[in-house]
């Protein structure tokens, strides 16, 4: 079973809807989980937004914000989950940053970014946010971005 069946199918169990507000892995997250037979079922929404002005017009996260703390600081992932936790009815929201590439001396680049998660039940809701390192080149990075988003959700949910 691919790892994105096994997503899926957890998801679908749960009877859970995703939304996304992907900067950093450019709509892979969703099309990731339409790849499975069942993807359609879970996804509620998904935006990739690369522009400033896009950022601010579908995520609802200004520039000040990002001035003040920095485009891939923990607050304007809250800010970022906070919006679509609000203009979606999705149980899980993932969000993400755009990549930032890093390379110590002599050492392969790697890529840091954050992440963020929206867990809706009922009347009460959660927002984790985490940094995250990742390896490989830029696709990889992205990939490996899309499937962290993913496997953080299903793991934030059972905690939930």
């Amino acid at each position: 079973m691919r790892p994105i069946d096994a997503i899926v199918d957890y998801l679908t169990e749960h009877e859970l809807k995703i939304a996304t507000a992907e900067c950093g892995t450019g709509g892979l997250i969703v099309s990731e989980l339409l790849r499975a037979d069942r993807g359609h079922a879970v996804v509620e929404y998904g935006v990739f937004a690369q522009s400033l002005e896009a950022k601010d017009r579908l995520i609802g996260v200004g520039d000040d914000l990002r001035r003040a703390h920095g485009a891939t600081s923990d607050v304007v992932v809250v800010a970022m989950v906070q919006q679509i936790l609000k203009s979606s009815a999705a149980h899980l929201v993932i969000v993400n940053t755009n990549i930032e590439t890093h390379a110590a001396d002599g050492a392969s680049p790697c890529g840091r970014a954050v992440l963020g998660w929206g867990l809706r039940n009922g009347g009460r809701s959660y927002i984790h946010v985490k940094a995250c390192v990742f390896e490989g080149d830029r696709f990889d990075q992205r990939l490996e971005m899309a499937y962290c988003g993913l496997r953080e959700a299903i793991r934030l949910h059972g905690g939930f």
